[in-house]
């Protein structure tokens, strides 16, 4: 049976948790914390009891209110939606009696449609599984009968006769344990299947894409000339759509992102101008969406204008293949691909695969396992250890010993020709390093990444960098570039160097080993030349054996640690470190604080952002039955309370439709109400049977809401540290709604009638989001001499209470609204603030502009003195690059008080070839006089 990636979306939403509302048989209604996995549906209730029904138990799923709990407690047209909401479960409880139901009622009708869905796979799959144990048990008992006495005596014995003439061989030591670890495998991997969904956090400086830009988009078919929105993150943060995804590999482009979840399904989203997304609208978008991608993914990469994807052996590109010479590996294709499209690799002959649609081998006998996308280049390892690239070969990235450009991909023949295995490969900006296999190494293939601890056993070798080592960057002592693949110096490229992972950025390389350790050649955005270094350091800012993963973006670095925590370092504007409002340049590794204490499984990083994937926090039952006792979401009040047909409220009706006003209250008002404490539950359920509140009574349940929302904010610190900045800025505030009197009902049913009616939200334990304050704002109860007849029901969350009450409701209504104020006057104030400095940031970003156009080249760029660079002994020559303007750089040597000019380069978004040729000719003796420089003939 095969498996939709939308029963996946459901069943990992599910796998999360979510509070329902149970019906009961004998019981009222009450908020349950349920979960379901592969094994059933579990749920928790205030009671801290964990109650199960096994999937094999599960005989159909309803949606709708059908069942005999829902007709019992039916209360008219008190809840329209209540019928789109609902669901029930009938299973079966082993006692052979009548089938039992269970009924829940969800927040929204898609929160609904998910559980249903999600039940209704859970329920396929145990049938299946169940019909294959029975059929394999026949196939045995058939066995066993025939071999007790089903066959006769004869041909029993031709049957002897004949297998005693073939050797059966007995499966080898060396075989038996293979078959016993693709067995643990299995089963590893089958109780991985339950677990609790991944989470994923990212920072940084990114597109800003939001619905109404998506819809901009649309009108110019992805070439809508508009201009870049950006958005910045300051720390670590859920990503928005990422409930329904069980992701484990991420991957960053300059505007948009990919996520692989468990499944193999590919999504994507951000900007999509040229294609970038694989999707053919060409629009943007703010969630992800899936890719079309037929099979399941293993690997993918994003560049700055394209995107890569590895599905079943198979090699899939989209983007714009003009931003780079080769960027796709499409030879044929010209324009922009919206869609994937599958690259070719040459086979045997060195001819192309003519099977463009066929389901070969990466189209030429080629399978496929890791991808590495650059900025403009892109490089791939097969099954059997080759490794091709193709791109733009400025500066020797393809590392075929030439600087051609390649529109398909091309075999590295360094490796070929020594045999060697390659292993994992990874593209910088203008250079490429791949860990290699040792010489004689019995490694046949090559192991598909899996972003697990075990992958660190599977991949060992030495390493290998080519391209532009301008900056060190590739590890080889005195050289600065290295047109084909050349082993580094020093530990890393000798036997037993175990390396397992590396990571390319613009001015550096990184190194991880199965060990731990950490090792670096190059400088991190160059931000400190002074600890540049042109061979592979280990990093002592990291105790041995202690890192765990590591990420380079262009100019900076995450790493995470095996006591769970993660660290960043290089280039910090724009907030692309995660450290807050800190935009300094790190020049050594710093902790981001909100991060400690969680299971990183992957590193992403991206030219000017960052992700993590991780790990899903397993709840107790202690925890699942706080967030049930805690939870704000609660049934509608019409529907719990049991009040006759015949006495009604007529304004029911209109209050219902205030309630759904409501619950479709914009994002940030529902954030809210997630973070506004369990105060207002606590006073409607259980001091609003009474008819009505006394002082005492109200200041007892507001201590009780203040306690709530303290162990609210505590367990869901534990359970996600990005929930830290929710309770610094969330509002006490005790919110009511009470119900519009009507002068139909007599005291005594007034009396029993709960006072405070409110339909709070559900927080959200896997996935919180940061919220802002909001200011609260009340209405003045209605005199006491106006006359009680019927009116519409005020909008939500009004205050209003009977004429006893005046006096206390009145102080009420005098503290919410000093709250209110003192709120509104801190978010002035804060507000005033930040435009004080933005202000004074673009006053300064002006200045420096301008002094940069007046002064001339000598002023602006002036030789480091060489006494200063302490740790270069002064005998020898130093290599440094200025950029002596916007787009050129150049690379000087000083031997003592002479300066030579090495070389000139140009920055290609800026210069063509012949602008370049022009600029120079217009100003090479301009330069040479301001700068005292001796130009080599």
């Amino acid at each position: 049976m095969r498996r939709d990636h939308a029963d996946d979306e459901a069943l990992t939403a599910v796998k999360r948790g979510a509070s329902l509302i149970k019906y009961c048989t004998n019981a009222k209604p009450h908020v349950v914390y349920a979960t379901c996995t592969e094994r059933g549906l579990t749920w928790v209730g205030k009671r801290r009891k964990e109650k199960t029904i096994a999937a094999s138990a599960i005989a159909r799923v309803i949606a709708g209110r059908h069942t005999e709990k829902f007709r019992r407690r039916r209360d008219g047209d008190a809840d329209a939606d209540a019928d789109a909401r609902s669901f029930s479960v009938v299973y079966e409880d082993g006692s052979g009696k009548a089938s039992k139901t269970w009924d829940g009622v969800c927040e929204s009708e898609c929160q609904r449609d998910l559980w249903v869905r999600a039940l209704e796979r859970v329920m396929a799959e145990a049938r299946e599984d169940a019909a294959r144990r029975t059929s394999d048990d026949g196939g045995r008992r058939e066995f066993e009968d025939a071999r007790d006495g089903g066959i006769s005596i004869g041909t029993a014995v031709r049957v002897s006769s004949a297998i005693g003439k073939f050797k059966v061989k007995s499966p080898s030591l060396r075989e038996r344990e293979i078959q016993r670890e693709m067995e643990e495998t299995r089963m590893r991997a089958t109780a991985r299947v339950c677990n609790v969904p991944n989470e994923t956090v990212a920072w940084g400086w990114r597109a800003d894409v939001t619905p109404e830009s998506a819809v901009e988009s649309v009108s110019g078919g992805g070439f809508a000339a508009k201009s870049e929105r950006w958005t910045r993150v300051d720390a670590p943060s859920a990503i928005e759509g990422m409930e329904t995804l069980d992701v484990v590999e991420i991957s960053i482009g300059a505007r948009h992102t990919l996520a692989r979840t468990r499944t193999g399904a590919v999504y994507s989203w951000g900007e999509g101008k040229g294609g970038k997304l694989g999707i053919p609208s060409g629009q943007d978008f703010d969630r992800p969406t899936r890719v079309d991608l037929d099979g399941r993914a293993v690997a993918l990469s994003c560049g700055s204008a394209h995107s890569v994807a590895v599905v079943e052996g198979e090699v899939f590109a989209w983007g714009d293949p003009n931003a780079a010479p080769g960027l796709l590996g499409l030879s044929d294709v010209r324009s922009v691909m919206w869609f994937p499209g599958k690259i070719l690799f040459p086979s045997a002959t060195g001819t192309l695969s003519a099977h463009r649609g066929a389901r070969s081998l990466g189209g030429g006998g080629v399978k496929v396992v890791q991808v590495s996308c650059g900025p403009c280049h892109t490089a791939c390892v097969t099954e059997t250890g080759a490794c091709y690239t193709w791109g733009e070969g400025s500066f020797f990235a393809l590392g075929h010993g030439d600087r051609e450009s390649s529109r398909e991909p091309r075999k590295l023949e360094t490796f070929t020709r020594e045999r060697r295995v390659v292993l994992r490969v990874s593209c910088g900006v203008w250079h490429t390093a791949a860990i290699v296999a040792a010489s004689g190494s019995s490694v046949v293939r090559v192991p598909v990444p899996t972003n697990e601890e075990s992958e660190f056993d599977s991949v060992d070798g030495e390493l290998f960098t080519w391209g532009d080592g301008e900056t060190g960057q590739l590890g080889i002592r005195d050289s600065t570039e290295a047109p084909v693949p050349t082993k580094t110096s020093n530990r890393l490229g000798e036997p037993g160097s175990e390396v397992c992972s590396v990571s390319c950025g613009q001015h550096h390389t990184v190194a991880l080993t199965s060990q731990g350790d950490l090792w670096l050649a190059g400088c991190v955005g160059k931000v400190d030349n002074s600890l540049r270094t042109t061979t592979f350091t280990r990093l002592t800012d990291f105790e041995t054996g202690s890192v765990r993963t590591v990420a380079s973006g262009e100019n900076h670095v995450v790493a995470s640690t095996r006591d769970a925590r993660v660290f960043s370092w290089g280039v910090g504007k724009n907030g692309r470190l995660g450290l807050g409002r800190n935009d300094r340049d790190q020049p050594v590794p710093q902790e981001i604080v909100n991060m400690r204490g969680r299971e990183v499984l992957h590193i992403a990083c991206g030219p000017t952002s960052s992700a993590c994937v991780l790990r899903g926090v397993q709840m107790t039952i202690k925890e699942k039955a706080s967030m049930a006792r805690l939870s704000t979401f609660s049934i509608r009040q019409s529907s719990m309370l049991r009040v006759s047909a015949s006495i009604k409220p007529p304004e029911r009706k209109n209050s219902s439709s205030n309630m759904e006003t409501a619950s479709t209250s914009t994002p940030n008002t529902a954030k809210d109400k997630n973070a506004q404490s369990g105060s207002a539950q606590s006073g409607s359920v259980r001091s609003g049977t009474t008819g009505t509140v006394g002082s005492g009574g109200r200041a007892k349940g507001s201590q009780q809401g203040l306690k709530s929302e303290k162990a609210v904010h505590r367990l869901l610190s534990v359970l996600s540290p990005t929930y830290e900045n929710v309770a610094k800025t969330s509002n006490r505030t005790y919110l009511k709604e009470s119900l519009v009197h009507n002068e139909s009902l007599d005291n005594d049913l007034a009396r029993s009638l709960p006072s405070p009616l409110i339909e709070p939200l559900a927080p959200r334990a896997a996935t919180p989001e940061l919220v802002e304050p909001t200011k609260l704002e009340c209405r003045e109860p209605s005199p006491a001499a106006a006359p009680p007849s019927p009116r519409p029901s005020p909008p939500p969350f009004t205050v209003v209470e009977a004429p006893q009450e005046a006096l206390t409701e009145e102080t009420f209504i005098q503290s919410a609204r000093r709250v209110a104020d003192e709120a509104e006057a801190s978010l002035t104030h804060l507000a005033e603030e930040r435009a004080v400095l933005e202000r004074a940031t673009q006053a300064a970003i002006a200045a420096r502009g301008a002094e940069r156009h007046t002064k001339p080249p000598s002023l602006r760029h002036k030789v480091p003195n060489p006494s200063r660079r302490s740790n270069v002994p002064i005998d020898e020559p130093k290599v440094f690059t200025e950029e002596v303007e916007e787009g050129v750089f150049m690379t000087l040597e000083v031997h003592g008080d002479k300066t030579i000019l090495k070389r000139v380069r140009f920055s290609k978004r800026i210069f063509s070839n012949e602008l370049a040729r022009q600029w120079w000719e217009e100003n090479r003796d301009r330069l040479t006089s301001d700068l005292d420089l001796t130009i080599p003939t």
